[in-house]
């Protein structure tokens, strides 16, 4: 895991707010370049979005923080279309700017 994921989930996981270079952490959520990535909502679920960036670095930075969070539940791209694993099994293909729900 990078150091800015690591610090980032740190911040999620204790309320306080981060500031690396591309990632930020405030009010219970992670933004890259300004994006919000991965959030919990009011009643504490968990969601993820690629924000129409389905790029390496975003897809890293997703998969860090939810392993980081202990989510059993990643992105990955097959043929340029964006797959979520939640619990080791293969979920349906999503949109890159779709809000998806992870638990």
């Amino acid at each position: 895991m990078r150091e800015v994921a690591k610090a980032a989930v740190k911040a999620m996981l204790y309320g306080e707010r981060y500031k690396g270079k591309n990632t930020v952490v405030e009010g219970g959520a992670v933004y890259l370049h300004g994006h919000k990535i991965v959030w919990y909502d009011e009643n504490g679920a968990l969601w993820i979005s690629l924000c129409g960036w389905n790029t390496v670095t975003t897809r890293s930075r997703i998969n860090d923080v939810l392993r980081g969070l202990g989510r059993d539940a990643g992105v990955s791209q097959r043929n340029y279309s964006l797959i979520v694993h939640r619990y080791g099994k293969e979920s349906d293909e999503y949109d890159s700017r779709d809000n998806i729900l992870i638990g």
